[in-house]
């Protein structure tokens, strides 16, 4: 205050805050996005785009009315510590009074642990001017810590009447995390076949929701409702969790016993005892009203087996005629089976009224008892047709077994099959069948047919292998087939083609012929005319096929004549009793072909295989027992000592003997397979006599050869032709 008379001043002071009386709350939702962007309550924070936490925070009046146009912050902290962002969808509140942000966790967990003083869980607040609101705190897992939900629904009775709503079931479903936490706001949707349930609900905090089941008064709802609670969660794959109940909704108007009825059973069939499958299931019987609604009073109902199959029984063991209550209107028996498949016959009855007479009954097969354990195995394949290559120079063909039981049921699917090559001595075969399969698989051939009983699998082999040939055995487990009352003896069977030998088959490839002439003069050259013909057989792959047999056939061949590089003597051998010798002077190279031991009935490597053999037996790269042969000189394939070619010192005759004098031939390590044709000049007949000249003239002969690969599949050459000629000369 200014008084001029004295020319002085006194002041004083005082301070106001500009405040206001608007009310701010904050809400959290933890929410995850649909596949249209939608967002759906989910319950918790998942680490990353799995599932956010939705903050809302809310600006009203003293008169409780949304304020718009009010700027809002949120904070979000973890330990006292500022973390994640804040994405604000409107940072002014709109029309509602709301600011709606999302908090983004960065990809990190923020997670509160027990019994820590400190909360180290995300706290959030938001503030408006002066005015902050309480904290709101929530978790931030990892998935792996809280997925898969669990949810469980219950209800506080199975049977409602139909009254309009008079009489209510009350569900409650409880979804629990996979820590057994309680899931809040988790959004809970419902469904009823029969009768009015709320579509949708949420979860407290303690993950509980409740809704109420009812009738709508109308006749149809009366009967069985199939009630199912589910949650989705879109941020993850598997999205989708459910538990289900059935209600009753009865007519309490009609409860007369009128008709029994038997529903086919789940499963409707068993095996028998100790066949490797399910050996029991559940017999219901059905008891009803006069307006087919299920009789809800408990009945006595009686269950007969009859006829009795061998070993069958109802609840315990010799029981064949039980008697039970019926629950809602169900009365249900356990059946096991015996020891013989068929149908399983069962009457029912009701004495409703309890005057000691049955009112009601009835007569059906609700099971069937199909199969024993294994008993038979029978094993096949089909080469020809079931063969491919594989790639990588393999090939593969379908083997198959058919498993039955005694009574030659098919026996249960998912019987196990082992498969196994068998060998009865050491050899290199690198074939291989897969080594498990069981029934009712599904074959990689015949499009996927299933086949109850049968069981697929694969066997595998290089084209190295091709023409040899393996033991391959289907076994299970089983029956008792020693007859000892011991169950689970093995069985087994061998592919019986050839005895149980498989050979290995061809895949058609190339063989193709060549020959050291195409065009012969006996004018010019001497006669016979020797010619030396090559088959070379190339496999699907183009690689060279060896110890395959060759089959020659030559239009017009005088002899043929076995092809070699080494000089033997043609004395023949000792037969192996040494009684009488066999092959002198027959033209063709000679051996015991017993294998290394030299003994015909043992079945070895090399035993019988029409090649000549040498034997390394002391491991030491270097052979040391050759087959017992003709003399020869083992100077290789130049035929000259001392050159260190191939074949030379490697104790084996090197040519291609024809087998059994015919003219087979094996191939060698490059796929060729060799023979000399002998042609005589009496196939190019007389055609002219010129008197005066004394010249004589002859037609020209064309022999047709081809080469035959004598395996599955048989493959043929494209024929090939030698042009023999005489040119006109002297007449003889």
């Amino acid at each position: 205050f200014n008084h001029p008379g004295f020319s002085s001043s006194i002041s004083d002071s005082a301070q106001v805050t500009i405040g206001t009386d608007n009310e701010l709350t904050l809400q959290i939702l933890s929410i995850a996005f649909d596949e249209t962007q939608n967002t759906v309550v989910v319950g918790e924070d998942i680490t990353g785009d799995i599932s956010y936490t939705s903050l809302i925070a809310t600006v009203r009046d003293t008169n409780n009315e949304p304020i718009s146009g009010q700027a809002v912050v949120f904070i979000a902290t973890s330990s006292n510590t500022e973390v994640g962002s804040i994405t604000y969808l409107n940072q002014i509140s709109n029309t509602d009074g709301q600011v709606v942000a999302y908090f983004d966790d960065g990809g990190n967990i923020y997670k509160d642990t027990p019994g820590t003083p400190n909360y180290e869980g995300v706290t959030v607040i938001a503030q408006l001017g002066d005015k902050i609101t309480s904290p709101e705190k929530f978790n931030v897992y990892s998935s792996d810590d809280v997925w898969p939900y669990n949810l469980f629904v219950t209800t506080n009775t199975d049977v409602i009447q139909l009254d309009g709503g008079v009489s209510t079931a009350t569900i409650t479903a409880r979804l629990l995390n996979r820590l057994g936490n309680p899931v809040t706001d988790g959004q809970i949707n419902y469904i009823a076949s029969r009768g009015f349930i709320s579509a949708t609900g949420f979860t407290d905090i303690t993950g509980v929701d409740s809704v109420t089941f009812t009738d709508l008064g109308n006749p149809e709802d009366v009967g069985v409702s199939d009630i199912s609670a589910t949650f989705s969660h879109p941020g993850f794959s598997n999205t989708f969790i459910q538990d289900s109940l059935q209600v009753y909704i009865e007519d309490p108007s009609f409860q007369e016993c009128t008709y029994i009825s038997i529903p086919s059973s789940v499963p409707g069939s068993i095996v028998v005892a100790n066949g490797g499958g399910t050996e029991s299931t559940t017999i219901k019987a059905e008891l009803y009203d006069d307006n087919d609604n299920l009789i809800n009073t408990p009945t006595l109902v009686r269950f007969k087996l009859h006829p009795i199959l061998t070993g069958c029984y109802l609840e315990e063991p010799g029981v064949t005629d039980t008697t039970v209550y019926t629950v809602n209107g169900v009365a249900s028996v356990s059946v096991n089976s015996g020891t013989r498949p068929g149908p399983i016959r069962v009457e029912v009855s009701s004495d409703c009224d309890q005057d000691g007479t049955p009112e009601i009954e009835s007569v059906a097969v609700p099971v069937i008892i199909e199969a024993g354990p294994p008993h038979y195995i029978f094993a096949e394949w089909d080469p020809v047709n079931g063969t491919v290559p594989s790639g990588a120079g393999f090939y593969k063909t379908q083997v198959g077994a058919m498993v039955y039981d005694r009574y030659y049921n098919p026996v249960e699917d998912s019987t196990y099959v082992y498969w196994s090559i068998e060998q009865e001595c050491e050899n290199d075969l690198q074939s291989e069948v897969y080594g498990t399969s069981f029934t009712y698989n599904e074959p990689w051939q015949s499009d996927g047919d299933t086949t109850h009983g049968l069981a697929f699998s694969t066997l595998v082999y290089p084209g190295d292998e091709v023409g040899e040939t393996v033991s391959v055995v289907a076994y299970t487990w089983g029956d008792d087939i020693n007859g000892d009352g011991v169950y689970g003896d093995s069985i087994g069977a061998i592919i019986e083609n050839n005895n149980g030998d498989v050979g290995l088959i061809f895949v058609p490839g190339i063989v193709m012929l060549t020959s050291s002439v195409s065009y012969y003069d006996f004018t010019l050259n001497p006669d016979p005319a020797i010619i030396t013909i090559t088959a070379t057989v190339l496999d699907f792959y183009g690689n060279p096929m060896m110890d395959v047999p060759i089959s020659f056939e030559g239009v017009g061949v005088t002899e043929y004549i076995e092809f070699g590089y080494e000089e033997y003597t043609d004395e023949g051998v000792l037969s192996y009793d040494e009684l009488s010798t066999l092959g002198n002077d027959d033209g063709f190279f000679t051996w015991r072909d017993y294998g290394h031991d030299d003994n015909p009935i043992t079945p070895c490597w090399g035993n019988l295989n029409d090649i000549h053999d040498a034997s390394d037996t002391t491991g030491d790269g270097i052979w040391d027992i050759s087959e017992v042969s003709e003399p020869f000189d083992d100077f290789g394939l130049d035929a000259v000592e001392n050159t260190f070619d191939e074949g030379e010192g490697d104790g084996e005759w090197d040519g291609y003997p024809m087998i059994d004098g015919e003219p087979i031939v094996f191939t060698d390590n490059n796929g060729n397979a060799r023979i000399t044709f002998s042609y005589s000049k009496g196939l190019c007949t007389l055609a002219n006599v010129d008197e005066d000249t004394g010249i004589c003239t002859w037609d020209d002969f064309t022999s047709s050869i081809t080469a035959t690969l004598m395996i599955s599949q048989i493959t043929s050459s494209d024929p090939m032709d030698i042009v023999l000629v005489r040119t006109p000369d002297t007449c003889d």
